[in-house]
């Protein structure tokens, strides 16, 4: 049995409190959402029956001007991580640096293009120095609110579909769970990658979950994870609903996952929009 702080882990479950847990998830991203429908909209998703929320973390928002954060309105990451506590959900946080999220640089600042040699998502220095500043301020927000400690946090992935980035800087994945760990985060860590990310071998670091996304192809795709991990029963379906794969694949995708027992977490980003000029150019087009 593989164990965490809160989560524990079998061969069929997930194992919380001393009991199994199916982790089902969707996303609201509390940035994308101004604070007074941010119950509306918890209670919403808690409606649908899932029982956790997920929200990445958009480090160009909280600190979009280098060396001046914010945390406070719609970024009050810890009061959003708190309010779905008081309404009994579980929360996953995806803190980057990089996010994706369909959003501008995929979360990163602009102000790290101001040096041409920047090398985003890899260990040159600078970035290095800068994301590790970004989460020195991030971190202990999120440390109280792990679930071992009394708060709903009960997971945490590190950095985002890296296997699908044009490079493979081995060092760049460790050193981001190295920051985490010594940053205070003790719950379970997990990558996110789609099938062919997955493919790549440095993506699989000690003690830290891997799960792959996708749309479709439920029975293949579990077929491959189980071939790089055992005891696999944690999937992403990582599908807007009506915008990438529809409502009805999504409920035949579902029904497959159910039948075999799996955790689940879908992207269903509720009553939600990407502010100003924040939404990734593939928005538009």
């Amino acid at each position: 049995m593989v164990t965490w702080p809160s989560l524990k882990m079998n061969k069929s479950d997930f194992i919380l409190n001393g009991k199994p847990l199916r982790i089902l998830s969707g996303a609201i991203h509390y940035f994308r959402v101004v604070p007074e429908y941010w119950k509306d909209r918890l209670l919403k998703l808690k409606g649908m029956g899932l029982n956790t929320v997920e929200t990445y973390v958009p480090w160009n928002l909280h600190e979009e001007v280098r060396g001046q954060f914010k945390f406070n309105g719609n970024l009050d990451i810890s009061a959003f991580v708190k309010l779905a506590h008081e309404l009994d959900l579980f929360v996953i946080i995806r803190p980057g640096p990089y996010i994706c999220s369909e959003w501008d640089f995929g979360g990163l600042p602009s102000w790290l293009l101001h040096d041409p040699e920047m090398e985003p998502r890899s260990m040159y220095p600078p970035f290095i120095e800068a994301t590790e500043r970004y989460f020195q301020k991030l971190l202990p927000i999120l440390v109280p609110l792990q679930f071992y400690r009394g708060g709903p946090i009960i997971a945490f992935q590190i950095e985002n579909e890296y296997g699908s980035f044009y490079t493979d800087d081995v060092k760049y994945m460790g050193h981001l769970k190295s920051l985490m760990i010594t940053g205070g985060i003790k719950e379970l860590l997990f990558t996110s990658d789609n099938h062919i990310g997955l493919r790549k071998d440095f993506l699989a670091l000690p003690d830290v979950f891997l799960t792959v996304n996708f749309g479709n192809n439920a029975q293949e795709r579990l077929h491959l994870i189980r071939e790089i991990q055992i005891n696999l029963h944690w999937w992403q379906n990582s599908g807007m609903v009506g915008l990438i794969t529809g409502v009805r694949n999504i409920m035949c995708e579902t029904r497959k996952l159910w039948q075999i027992s799996l955790s689940k977490y879908w992207i269903l980003e509720l009553h939600s929009t990407s502010i100003c000029f924040m939404g990734e150019q593939t928005l538009a087009s």
